[in-house]
């Protein structure tokens, strides 16, 4: 079996993995990045749509937590301005609210301190208990990663809480970020290799050995291994699973890509959050045509679903129903569905993963990359942003 040494490797392409590339090749170091998929980016992907070309697959915001945007900036050199008008959530009895405000960021800290008081309550309870009452499961990790939200909403978003002015985006779409991370890999000379990671060991010359997919018949010797925390490996990460069966389940999550005529257009949202709808989750602009544009005759939009939409009857009148509800349609029209997504991600969910991350030390380390990419940056700011 053939091995090309590296300075770095990144197991996976997410935004937040890519920067970590970025950083090291910037610094000189010989980088590569191990994907699996075809593509690039993660959830943060472009797809095709044969009337509009390439698209964001998926809605996406990133919140405000204070720096994000500039490491975005640096890193991807990508540009970013407030979002026009700025994101709303609409319940089902028709109120709208701001998505993001300062007085939600007061309400979200003191909401994170109540739950972990709670937990510590519980805890210590829990140990005055005869031993035969007593709740064994996961009550360790549940504090520990609610202190981790805890530090992270004071750090990055109460004590800046004045530095909020609203959500940004980038200038030219969300599509043009993923754009953004296919260019960067050339810019910085990144090496790219698509390829499925079965295991992760240290040899004894103090290498880590990344053994690639049997078909490749390849390994990867590094002085230094990042691993995105969704990478679900075969084998083992020196000796241990980096995400066992019992440490994450997998989520589907539906995109429909729709139109409307323009005329027919009322009310323009960037992004709409419906909070307690029973079918529809989120509803996006497609940032590549965010304004009017007299050569386009159709607007389009992505509609993120709760459940598989082949499952939902009359699919077209309900998304008809909701843009009139939304204020998107001006008057009764036809909503046209052009290209229904779907793809499956993965969510933690137990102490044996946390109890692992604990356990990828040294010249392995584990890139925390769930939730939103803001919060990921914030939670990794030291790590990307120092020398």
């Amino acid at each position: 079996m053939s091995s090309t040494v590296f300075d770095r490797v990144i197991v996976g392409s997410s935004p937040l993995a890519i920067m970590y590339a970025v950083k090291f090749a910037r610094a000189g170091l010989k980088t590569v990045i191990v994907e699996k998929n075809k593509s690039l980016g993660g959830a943060w992907r472009s797809c095709t749509v044969e009337e509009l070309g390439e698209i964001e697959s998926s809605c996406h915001l990133i919140e405000f937590y204070s720096g994000a945007y500039e490491t975005i900036s640096d890193l991807i050199e990508l540009d970013f301005t407030y979002v026009q008008p700025q994101p709303i959530k609409i319940f089902s009895n028709g109120k709208s609210v701001s998505y993001t405000t300062r007085a939600s960021i007061i309400k979200e800290f003191l909401k994170l301190c109540i739950i972990l008081f709670c937990l510590i309550f519980i805890r210590y309870i829990n140990c005055l208990l005869p031993s035969r009452f007593k709740v064994h499961k996961g009550s360790q990790l549940s504090i520990q990663d609610m202190k981790e939200r805890v530090w992270v909403s004071a750090k990055y978003r109460l004590i800046r809480i004045f530095e909020y002015k609203g959500i940004k985006a980038p200038i030219d779409g969300y599509v043009t970020f993923s754009k953004k991370l296919r260019e960067i890999i050339k810019k910085y000379h990144i090496h790219l290799i698509h390829a499925k990671v079965e295991s992760v060991l240290e040899t004894s010359e103090g290498y880590c050995k990344l053994v690639l997919s049997s078909s490749l018949k390849k390994a990867i010797l590094s002085k230094e291994v990042y691993i995105t925390e969704s990478t679900i490996l075969e084998n083992s990460v020196n000796g241990f699973l980096l995400m066992s069966q019992e440490s994450y389940s997998l989520k589907t999550y539906w995109h429909i890509v729709v139109s409307i005529d323009k005329e027919f257009m009322g009310s323009m949202n960037s992004y709409i959050h419906l909070p307690d709808s029973q079918y529809f989750h989120r509803i996006t602009t497609s940032h590549k045509y965010s304004y009017f544009d007299n050569k386009n005759l159709r607007h389009f939009f992505i509609v993120q679903m709760r459940r598989d939409p082949s499952s939902i009857s009359q699919l077209q009148t309900k998304i008809e129903t909701l843009f009139r509800f939304c204020h998107i349609l001006s008057a009764p029209t036809e909503v046209k569905i052009h290209k229904t997504l779907s793809e499956e991600f993965i969510t933690k969910s137990s102490k044996k993963h946390n109890n692992n991350k604990k356990r990828a030390q040294g010249p392995i380390h584990i890139i925390e990359t769930f939730g939103d990419l803001g919060k990921s940056i914030a939670l990794n700011y030291k790590d990307i942003t120092e020398p």
